[in-house]
């Protein structure tokens, strides 16, 4: 699976025999405003559950009663919440 060779470069230890794909999710950004849609990886990494979302990484901006696109690019979106505190980046695809 290529995106588990993307995470052992990017230098976590992946069980490999944990790795599920969840299905296509919304979840809330960073801006209240706005909401991330994609297909999310999930792993064991040194005893941790990680998830990454992963392509379609596409970001809505709420816009009155409906939402807008923000952007619409090639990333890997890595997010995690251990006990309260949420680590989030994004990884852009070349």
């Amino acid at each position: 699976m290529a995106i588990v060779n993307w995470m052992k470069k990017a230098g976590y230890s992946v069980d490999e025999a944990s790795v599920q794909i969840l299905p296509l999710r919304l979840r809330h950004s960073n801006n209240p405003d706005d909401w991330s849609l994609g297909l999310y990886i999930q792993f064991e990494s040194n005893g941790s559950t990680r998830e990454f979302m992963i392509e379609p990484a596409l970001t809505y901006r709420q816009v009155g009663d409906g939402f807008q696109p923000v952007f619409d690019q090639r990333t890997i979106q890595h997010f995690s919440d251990f006990a309260g505190a949420r680590e989030v980046w994004s990884y852009p695809i070349n």
